[in-house]
Formats: structure tokens, C-alpha cells, sequence
């Protein structure tokens, strides 16, 4: 599974979060290297919007503070 839920509610869960002021951040890569370098630190995770189009859902460009 791809997301919060199954595909077939993946539109209307994704919409029920953003109404609420919720993103859901999905297709990470390298986070098993975030938390190998982060080890048992903290890490503040920061996210900013890309101006793209032709995509589905709100691409952006996802930044960890260790």
C-alpha cells in the first residue's frame, strides 16, 4: 500500500487531512540514512512547495534538520 489507505479511498482520505490542515508526505527516499546519521537525536523535518505541474497531489521539497 502506497499512502494512508487503500487506493480506492486515497483521494478522499488525502482530501479529509488537507480540510484539517494534515499533509501527508509520501514517496520518501533515504530515510533509513536519516535516522542512521540522526541516530538518537532529534530532527526537525521542513517542507517547502516546488511550482510543478502535471503531477497528482502537491510536490514539494522535503529537508531534515539534524
Amino acid at each position: 500500500m502506497n499512502g494512508a489507505q487503500k487506493p480506492e479511498n486515497h483521494l478522499r482520505i488525502d482530501q479529509y487531512c488537507a480540510d484539517r490542515g494534515v499533509f501527508i508526505i509520501e514517496n520518501l527516499d533515504n530515510l533509513d540514512l536519516l535516522l542512521e546519521k540522526a541516530s538518537d537525536k532529534s530532527f526537525t523535518v521542513y517542507t517547502f512547495p516546488v511550482n510543478m505541474s502535471g503531477f497528482s497531489g502537491l510536490r514539494c521539497r522535503v529537508i531534515a534538520e539534524i
